[in-house]
């Protein structure tokens, strides 16, 4: 996993930009390592860039935490969410506000 970590810093170094599926495949990366801030962070980066993190970002880090028992986690995923406009970030977030109150 960290050999993926030292490519993209090499791909960054070279001046070549990170997509959307680079963010994805980060996500990867640091929560099967567990560094869920990291995982986290890379929303805040996403943004920063001008990408729009999509559904598959936000469940990507929901699983995460689910596996971690992290509910605050999972919380701050959903809050997250509300900033995309999306129906099926809508029904997901639905869903956990049924579940959970």
């Amino acid at each position: 996993m960290s050999s993926v970590l030292l490519l993209h810093a090499d791909v960054v170094q070279a001046g070549i930009a990170n997509t959307a599926q680079t963010y994805l495949l980060l996500q990867t990366v640091y929560l099967k390592k567990r560094d869920f801030h990291a995982a986290e962070q890379t929303l805040e980066e996403m943004k920063s860039v001008g990408i729009q993190p999509s559904t598959l970002h936000f469940t990507q880090l929901i699983t995460g935490f689910s596996q971690n028992k992290d509910k605050e986690g999972i919380h701050r995923m959903l809050k997250k969410m509300q900033e995309v406009r999306d129906i099926v970030v809508y029904t997901i977030y639905c869903i956990y506000l049924r579940v959970f109150g």
